[in-house]
């Protein structure tokens, strides 16, 4: 029979993001950290992350950690992901 610290090791050795399994999830979290984004909304932020050209990501995060105003870089994440992904409609037609 095992010792009880070795049934329970896996379980308490597990990284803080053990059910990451996924480049786009550990990109989504690094972003929800870096703005302090609400659980609320995490799910929207996984699904952008793995729809969205991942230049676009990139390019929209930089955008929303420079704004000035701490309470609106969430908004501002969206806001500048759906004008890259209008400008590029406005170039190919």
């Amino acid at each position: 029979m095992k010792p009880i610290n070795q049934i329970l090791k896996p379980i308490l050795d597990r990284p803080e993001n053990g059910y990451v399994t996924q480049e786009f999830q550990a990109t989504a979290l690094m972003i929800i950290k870096k703005l302090n984004i609400p659980r609320s909304r995490y799910s929207a932020y996984f699904g952008a992350v793995k729809k969205e050209n991942p230049l676009y990501i990139s390019q929209a995060f930089t955008f929303a950690i420079d704004h000035p105003n701490i309470f609106a870089r969430d908004k501002m994440f969206f806001w500048k992901l759906n004008d890259l992904k209008r400008k590029k409609n406005d170039i190919l037609t």
